[in-house]
């Protein structure tokens, strides 16, 4: 979150369309293309870094939106 400002603002905006709250994000390097809700108290989220270092958007957002939907 804090290393990649444009990222986090990223997951936010996903966040707020789904009425939830900011996450915690935790990066995987172990499983690069990882999406997954880990907790809700705290929300937390982690996203492999395949997915982090990623050009395609909508990809991305796609596997956010479906992560914070389970």
């Amino acid at each position: 979150g804090n290393t990649n400002p444009d990222l986090k603002a990223r997951i936010d905006g996903v966040a707020r369309g789904f009425a939830m709250p900011e996450p915690d994000v935790v990066i995987s390097r172990a499983m690069p293309f990882l999406c997954l809700p880990v907790g809700s108290k705290p929300f937390q989220i982690v996203i492999g870094d395949g997915l982090v270092s990623t050009q395609d958007d909508a990809t991305r957002t796609f596997c956010l939106a479906r992560a914070m939907k389970l």
